[in-house]
């Protein structure tokens, strides 16, 4: 990267004014790097690093080079990197911000990035080191950097301007959505403050693409001025490298903080990577993205006795609105308390509030929320989730009489049984894993066209490679009868997408060439 005598000279002599009170995300990074200027940002595996100075610095730079690309305020700019590439990835999210455009988060898969940028109407690509671009007009973080010409003024942004554009996991449906959201709709500090002692968290599998990886890490650790330490080995999927490598940072950087995901979790302890004495700074230990298996949650807590295990709830449509609890065996599906940042009401088909302890539909608010989120592009679907600042989440629970709210299951993922009843998936998963027989179970509902009722099928990954498929399926005898799955395949490993949730929609498409019995896919290089 390189910059003329000219532009230093301008680009130095620009400066702003540092509110204590942000009102977008651009002023939470120019407080930081006025009070905190060296402190460390974001360190990766690799050895690289940024300081907050750094990071406005190099952020100012990519503004300038977008400017001359011919990106200006108000185009929708596309972000393609993965977790190999946090540092390139926040330096361009805070450029496209301050240029006044808006940064829109797209996965890192080949066969998803040119729909993406098509659909959320992309101007300019910027992407990462580990993005095959042959053929492509998109640029390079440091290819950008080197057309900067001339300082630009930073957009003039505040808590109702656009954001960034990040699109669903699409897990359940398999669809897609664009969400657009609002800096008051994530930036959620009331005052910053400098650093006196900097906190360090470790993380591996939450991605730049997804809301939990640029909202809950990137946001949230810049308000908070927390050390964001990516455990991330180069191989892009590798369960046991991913496993290593977060205990690895944690023998180094000590943290206080912890985010895994469950399946990480589980590969941590199969592996027997969580070691007391290592991981003896960790305080909190933050699990989001999917419930966390009873017999996970377990052996963590008995490896980690004095370590908080936190369930954290949220979604991307509803922003800054998150329950939080502390987790055991005995209240597992407990998401936490109402309080004063986030409003939950559980709700019927019509949208009128029921009453406690009755399941309904889980909708939250954010409080001090823009009311403004909104699927891009899809004005049907926004009107359905969104209301005066609610958010429908598709999610079945109640709130009891201690103002608790507990998790019965996503609506689309419950089993509709020939008698009638619903019943989450959820369940019946949890009730395989008791098998020491089977290491995972996903579960879901085959719909017929002739019958009111769901076939249910199960995806089954033994804990033994070796076991035969009948002795697995003996396992069944844990259910009644009316959850007994009538198709059965065993495969070594469940769909996941890149933040470790299993894709059901995946999951159904492994019964569309297998619609009897029991079939074996351990050997299968495509199992689909």
């Amino acid at each position: 990267m390189t910059m003329s005598e000219a532009y230093r000279s301008q680009f130095s002599s620009r400066t702003h004014s540092i509110p204590a009170h942000p009102s977008s995300l651009l002023d939470v990074l120019r407080f930081r790097a006025r009070f905190d200027a060296h402190h460390t940002a974001i360190h990766e595996s690799s050895g690289a690093s940024i300081t907050y100075q750094e990071w406005d610095t190099r952020s100012r730079i990519l503004r300038d080079g977008l400017y001359e690309l011919g990106a200006r305020p108000g185009d929708h700019v596309g972000l393609v990197f993965d977790r190999r590439d946090w540092i390139g990835f926040a330096v361009t999210y805070l450029g496209v911000m301050r240029l006044g455009a808006v940064p829109v988060s797209i996965e890192n898969h080949d066969e998803r990035i040119e729909a993406r940028i098509q659909h959320a109407q992309v101007s300019i690509c910027v992407v990462g080191n580990h993005v095959h671009r042959e053929g492509k007009d998109w640029y390079l973080v440091d290819e950008v950097a080197d057309r900067a010409r001339e300082p630009q003024d930073d957009a003039d942004l505040g808590s109702g301007s656009v954001l960034d554009i990040v699109y669903t996991s699409g897990t359940v449906s398999g669809g897609y959505k664009a969400v657009r959201c609002r800096h008051s709709d994530w930036v959620s500090v009331a005052r910053l403050m400098p650093i006196r002692r900097q906190r360090v968290c470790v993380h591996s599998l939450y991605q730049p693409h997804s809301s939990a990886g640029v909202h809950s890490v990137l946001i949230n650790h810049l308000e908070r001025g927390v050390l964001s330490v990516v455990a991330t080995p180069p191989t892009r999927y590798d369960d046991a490298a991913d496993a290593q490598y977060t205990a690895d940072a944690v023998s180094i950087h000590r943290p206080h903080e912890l985010m895994l995901t469950p399946s990480l979790a589980g590969t941590l302890v199969g592996l027997n990577l969580i070691d007391p004495a290592t991981f003896a700074s960790v305080r909190y230990l933050k699990f989001g993205g999917s419930p966390l298996p009873l017999d996970i949650g377990d052996a963590v807590q008995k490896l980690l006795p004095k370590a908080r295990i936190m369930s954290m709830y949220g979604t991307t449509e509803g922003g800054k609105a998150v329950l939080m609890s502390v987790w055991d065996r005995e209240n597992f599906d407990v998401l936490g308390p109402m309080s004063s940042a986030t409003s939950v009401r559980v709700i019927d088909a019509d949208g009128k509030e029921v009453e406690a302890g009755r399941t309904g539909e889980i909708s939250i608010k954010a409080a001090n929320s823009s009311g403004k989120i909104e699927y891009f592009g899809d004005i049907a679907e926004t009107k359905a989730v969104f209301e005066s600042g609610w958010v429908r989440t598709g999610d079945l629970g109640y709130i009891d009489h201690r103002g608790m709210v507990h998790l019965v299951g996503r609506n689309k993922e419950m089993l509709i049984l020939p008698s009638g009843l619903k019943v989450n998936s959820f369940r019946v998963e949890r009730l395989l894993r008791e098998s020491p027989l089977i290491k995972e179970a996903s579960v879901v509902g085959l719909e017929q066209n002739d019958q009111p009722y769901d076939v249910i099928a199960a995806a089954i990954v033994p804990s033994d490679t070796s076991t035969p498929c009948e002795q697995l399926v003996g396992e069944y005898r844990r259910l009644t009868s009316e959850l007994i799955p009538e198709r059965t395949v065993v495969i070594q490993k469940l769909p996941r997408n890149a933040m470790g949730k299993v894709v059901r929609a995946e999951v159904k498409s492994l019964f569309s060439n297998h619609k009897e019995g029991i079939v074996d896919l351990r050997g299968a290089s495509n199992p689909a």
